[in-house]
């Protein structure tokens, strides 16, 4: 037994050794956060900001401060030995991907105005009801409306701003009628009061001037024909609905998470009236990656993505022959590869509208 017992003493000693050697990558990975974050700090003190702090993760830096310190801050932190920096803003408001939206109805059956449905904000809602009390008074107003809570936008409320007005025109120009809102669709339906719908009709031209997709059809007067949605206006609000927000799919795959998939739907319910409406457009759906890995996969990823995108939209009732699908991989970077924030930038689906 007498000749194990040095081999015995190794077998003992070895979980041993394998600790103290973790102890020592880790106090060795300590030494260097300590020693970025020192250097981090003093170059920062050093240029005058003094309202940004730094972190380190090993050799990557998260720094924290004012939105207006981004590109100074992260100018420094390009110091020999930092791998990656990434600046969190700490007076914006994150992005949750949250999509405000508004479907709402207002119907009147000649004395009393009912409002049901959603919108986006307490000062939507307060809008409404003032028209509609200005229209039938207090005591004839149901107000049902619920209150989405996400961020509302500029074309929403001014959408809803064109609903107040046909809201406070309905008695003047209509015997009933009702009008629905949903995001920037609007249905118009009714009976006309006899030589009174003129101010129906100029609120209905003042919606469509504005880029809202408008159906219009109320009997007994001469009803407004809805104008083709243009480009442009197509294109500012796929553009909006992307705002702050990306299209995101599992890891290295071109499978759609559940949350962008709710984003689709609303691009579809664009997309739907704007192409059946005008027959010049089309929608180019582009995917985009960032420089991560080989460049012919990240190709082959983009394609797929692109490709995935249309058939949601397709299914979604989107004019499959009006869609196509672009895969442009690493080549048009919108941000700098070389930051965290940047490649999440570059891995995006944009639309692209063609035509009159």
């Amino acid at each position: 037994m007498s000749r194990w017992c040095p081999l015995c003493r190794w077998w003992i000693l070895a979980p041993l050794a394998l600790a103290l050697s973790l102890l020592g990558t880790i106090g060795g990975c300590a030494l260097v956060e300590r020693d970025l974050t020192s250097r981090s700090q003093a170059l920062l003190q050093d240029r005058g900001i003094d309202d940004v702090s730094v972190d380190f993760e090993f050799r990557n830096a998260t720094l924290r401060g004012p939105e207006a310190r981004r590109d100074a801050a992260l100018e420094v932190n390009t110091l020999e030995g930092v791998r990656s920096a990434e600046y969190i803003a700490a007076d914006v408001e994150p992005t949750t991907g949250e999509a405000a939206t508004v479907d709402t109805t207002a119907s009147f059956d000649g004395t009393r105005m009912v409002l049901t449905g959603s919108v986006a904000s307490e000062e939507q809602r307060t809008r409404l009801v003032d028209a509609a009390t200005a229209a039938v008074g207090a005591e004839n107003v149901d107000d049902q409306l619920t209150v989405d809570g996400a961020a509302s936008t500029p074309s929403l409320d001014g959408a809803v701003g064109q609903l107040a007005d046909l809201i406070a025109a309905a008695p003047k120009s209509l015997s009933a009628g009702a009008f629905r809102l949903d995001d920037l669709d609007l249905n118009v339906s009714g009976v006309s009061l006899p030589g009174r719908l003129a101010p129906v009709n100029e609120i209905v031209k003042a919606a469509q001037a504005e880029g809202l997709t408008v159906i219009n059809s109320i009997v007994g007067g001469t009803a407004t024909a809805p104008t083709p949605a243009p480009a442009p206006a197509v294109q500012e609000r796929l553009d909006e609905l992307l705002r702050g927000t990306t299209i995101q799919f599992a890891t290295a795959s071109a499978d759609i998470t559940t949350d962008s998939k709710t984003i689709l739907d609303k691009a579809a319910r664009v997309m739907r009236p704007a192409l059946r409406g005008n027959s010049r457009l089309s929608v180019s759906v582009d995917g985009h990656t960032d420089d991560q890995g080989d460049a012919g996969r990240n190709q082959e990823l983009s394609e797929r993505r692109a490709e995935a995108v249309l058939q949601y939209l397709a299914t979604a009732g989107v004019p499959r022959a009006r869609l196509s699908a672009i895969g442009y991989g690493e080549s048009k970077p919108v941000a700098s590869n070389g930051t965290d924030s940047g490649r999440r930038a570059n891995r995006r689906i944009e639309f692209t509208v063609t035509g009159a």
